[in-house]
């Protein structure tokens, strides 16, 4: 077990040292693993990008239809990703996702060194904060909220919408794995979660750099949120699925999150190259000349 964990990390010490170097100010890198390999993934990532910038761990969701089989007592329900930025000017957005339950709560206030703060006016209603208090939003944040439904006055105190959530690391919501693999990976990343990873840290007409791409979730998920992308695979399903699966996507592909996505029309190029390793290339001369 040890030679294989040593094998496993020496390849992906190589890559990520590359992929570093690869990597602007603004960039960052998300690296799945599971606890099999998260503990390596971790040293390697602090040694090559430096711990400061460990940005975060994120729990992500496995699906019961791939169970862990084993002398494991319990389930794995959870993998990982880990997330480090190439400095401290890397994108990141906050997500906003819909609450199952929305609310009324009330209006919000933050600490101040005053002890009187601005008052806010609605309705020609006079809202003041309570001392060494100051309201959480401005007088135009809440005259825009009040004329879309969103505040309201409720037993003199004024109430706030409460229906979305901002996003930690938890993002077990979604789906991390393909539920219906469609490209026969039993391991498929799903659309949903490479659509809150590239959204989350990267803008429109960004590089999108995938040197692991399997099945192909990173390139298509990338191309139908307007990024531009990269994509490196060494198996032989190149072919087979990740080349269909992108000539799928530019002829507008109706799966993952095509429909969620209302700029993606399909449409677009890409084009590809095959590296050849030197011995290859002294074989396919060798036979061209005969």
């Amino acid at each position: 077990t040890n030679y294989k964990d040593a094998n496993w990390a020496t390849l992906l010490e190589n890559r990520l040292i590359i992929a570093r170097e690869w990597l602007n100010e603004k960039g960052s890198i998300f690296v799945r693993c599971d606890y099999n390999g998260n503990w390596i993934v971790r040293c390697l990532m602090d040694t090559i990008f430096g711990n400061e910038n460990f940005r975060n761990e994120i729990d992500i969701k496995r699906n019961q239809s791939l169970p862990k089989t084993g002398d494991v007592n319990l389930v794995e329900e959870t993998e990982n990703l880990l997330v480090y930025s190439a400095a401290d000017q890397f994108v990141f957005k906050n997500t906003l996702v819909e609450r199952d339950k929305p609310y009324w709560g009330d209006l919000g206030t933050r600490p101040s060194d005053k002890k009187d703060n601005p008052s806010r006016f609605i309705d020609g209603i006079e809202f003041k904060p309570p001392e060494y208090r100051r309201w959480s939003y401005s007088q135009e944040n809440l005259d825009e909220m009040y004329k879309n439904g969103r505040l309201k006055i409720e037993n003199e105190r004024l109430k706030i919408l409460i229906d979305k959530t901002r996003i930690g690391t938890n993002w077990t919501d979604i789906t991390g794995y393909s539920a219906t693999p469609i490209w026969g990976f039993s391991t498929e990343n799903a659309e949903k979660l490479l659509n809150r990873v590239i959204i989350t840290a990267s803008e429109k007409n960004d590089i999108i750099l995938d040197f692991f791409l399997g099945s192909g979730t990173t390139t298509a998920a990338a191309h139908k949120l307007g990024r531009k992308w990269l994509g490196i695979e060494m198996g032989e399903h190149f072919y087979s699925v990740i080349l269909p699966r992108m000539k799928k996507v530019l002829a507008y592909d109706k799966s993952g999150i095509s429909k969620e996505v209302k700029e993606y029309k399909g449409g677009g190029f890409f084009k590809y190259s095959e590296l050849e390793q030197y011995e290859d290339s002294l074989e396919n001369i060798a036979n061209d000349l005969k």
